[in-house]
């Protein structure tokens, strides 16, 4: 596993053996923050992926969101 220190207190994290690519991790005293892509959206009507990542949001990522990137979907958990 490889990683590039971007500044003082945020690392991008990379292991193409592992699947890891660009995983990003920001150190904001007391939260850490991983932002890392889910995967490309799919072509055509994205409204019942939206509604989906909308309850997600407010159920399984207490602590974290779902985000449109570019075509991309990203999580951003902390802890």
């Amino acid at each position: 596993m490889s990683f590039d220190e971007l500044d003082n207190d945020t690392w991008v994290i990379n292991d193409e053996e592992r699947g890891v690519e660009n995983v990003i991790v920001v150190h904001e005293d007391p939260v850490v923050i991983f932002r890392l892509k889910v995967t490309d959206l799919p072509r055509g009507d994205h409204c019942a992926l939206y509604a989906e990542l909308l309850r997600l949001n407010g159920t399984d990522l207490l602590h974290g969101a779902y985000a449109l990137e570019g075509n991309g979907l990203e999580g951003t958990p902390s802890c």
